[in-house]
């Protein structure tokens, strides 16, 4: 009945009045629905534990000490160090600690709480910022869930190679009924693999990012900080459209939430100037502005901080990593299975051809690394909006390259490649030709209830996504 509602609604007899109430209809559901996943999200992750003992829960009982004891006031940290005494300049944060101290006192587990409100607002943060880049409700929402699904760890990793060869399965089912190439076959299982599988992720203690998120109190660095930075990209990308002075002052005050959340915040700079290749021409001038007044400020707040802020800690010292780790990661952040061929190049000899062409062998990774080439290709129409994603989440997570990784340091990164996935999927879905009725013939009406073009329309501000 809902879809021959929004049927009849679509057409110009209908007062426009009731079309805007079914809209809204559709955004109330949709958010509530978002809402609904990242509740889920957090019964799931949420997990019971043993906050008075144990190396995880150190930074907590440390920073309560420290501020109960007042050992450290917001007079330090405004001014200086936070209360681990690491090098680090994080007073909102440690605010938010201060907060949980007079709230809960040594009750460890109710600091989680926190973060739980942190991470229930952040996939409204990615909606926003997704929604003024493109002006695409679709891809908006589309971001959004899968930021949901990463963050909240929805997936469980043991199925994401079953998946990886149902795609394969599945693409050459479909291939003469639909009358695609074997670039889009091989393209399905990569692209399956970037839907699923940013959320199961480790870091070197074996935790996952809905861990660092929702159940470790120290994550909330970065839950602030990328809140922040979207917040302010979100704003900035309004003003360069509008060029209203509010915006403006609304993006400074993002960056400067930012900038007294994590010390990650200088990434700003570099996302803006990523900015330029999905930013039209007419409205670059206004970016080329916001882009040299982040890179001044990103210059000033380095320069201070190695003045103020001692850069010889321990914890500095004992969470280095060297480059040879770090140029691997990179270049699998845009060919993913070049990192593990790169791990198992021992196996590249003539003597080891027998092992080699074992399944679950190297051979499986250099099957992999074609379909990571045969994805670009399919979405090769797609490149700009592909290219913003992967560069704006490379340089998210470029500040913490050099570092031992802990999975918080992905989340401002896993915030923006859900724009390179959504990407992905959309080339797909046109290569495959599944935006016809010929697959399924209620497409169509899906279609039209929720206001949604198989190839919706750039914004009118943005470049050909």
């Amino acid at each position: 009945m809902s879809l021959e509602i929004a049927e009849r609604l679509s057409s110009q007899s209908v007062p426009n009045c009731w079309v805007e109430r079914v809209r809204k209809f559709r955004l109330l559901g949709l958010c509530l629905a978002l809402l609904l996943v990242n509740v889920i999200a957090a019964i799931r992750s949420v997990r019971p534990e043993d906050f008075n003992n144990g190396f995880e829960n150190t930074d907590t009982r440390v920073i309560h000490s420290r501020i109960s004891q007042g050992l450290d006031t917001p007079k330090d940290w405004y001014t200086g160090d936070w209360p681990l005494h690491n090098g680090f300049y994080r007073p909102l944060t440690t605010s938010t600690f201060q907060f949980d101290v007079a709230l809960w006192g040594d009750n460890f587990a109710a600091y989680r709480w926190t973060n739980i409100l942190l991470c229930l607002v952040m996939p409204f943060a990615v909606l926003w910022f997704v929604l003024e880049l493109t002006a695409s409700s679709a891809k908006a929402y589309a971001c959004a869930f899968l930021f949901s699904i990463w963050q909240g760890g929805l997936f469980e990793w043991w199925l994401l190679g079953w998946l990886w060869y149902v795609g394969f399965a599945l693409g050459i089912a479909f291939k003469k009924k639909l009358g695609y190439s074997w670039w889009v076959v091989f393209a399905i299982p990569f692209i399956i693999s970037q839907v699923f599988g940013q959320g199961w992720v480790r870091d070197m203690w074996g935790q996952d990012i809905a861990y660092r998120s929702f159940n470790w109190p120290p994550g909330r660095t970065a839950l602030l900080c990328s809140l922040g930075t979207l917040v302010a990209m979100a704003c900035s990308f309004r003003w360069i459209r509008q060029g209203s002075l509010q915006w403006l002052v609304a993006a400074c005050a993002g960056m400067a939430f930012a900038l007294l959340s994590y010390e990650g915040w200088v990434v700003i700079a570099p996302i803006l100037l990523f900015a330029f290749i999905v930013v039209p021409k007419q409205s670059r001038r206004r970016l080329s502005l916001l882009v040299a007044g982040s890179f001044v400020l990103a210059g000033l707040y380095s320069l201070w901080h190695l003045k103020v802020l001692p850069t010889d800690t321990n914890y500095q010292a004992q969470h280095r990593r060297g480059i040879a780790n770090v140029i691997p990661e990179i270049f699998g952040w845009f060919l993913p299975d070049l990192n593990p061929i790169w791990n198992h190049r021992a196996e590249l000899s003539l003597e080891m051809l027998p092992v080699m062409i074992m399944p679950g062998s190297i051979l499986v990774y250099f099957l992999g690394l074609g379909t990571n080439v045969a994805a670009l290709k399919v979405a090769k129409k797609h490149w700009r909006l592909i290219s913003f994603g992967l560069l704006g989440s490379l340089a998210a997570y470029a500040p913490y390259a050099m570092a031992k990784p802990l999975t918080h340091y992905y989340y401002l990164s896993a915030a923006i490649r859900p724009l390179y996935v959504v990407a992905l999927v959309q080339a797909l879905i046109e290569a495959m030709n599944l935006q016809t009725t010929a697959v399924w013939p209620g497409f169509e009406r899906v279609r039209r209830f929720l206001w949604v073009s198989p190839t919706e329309s750039a914004h009118p501000q943005t470049e050909d996504h």
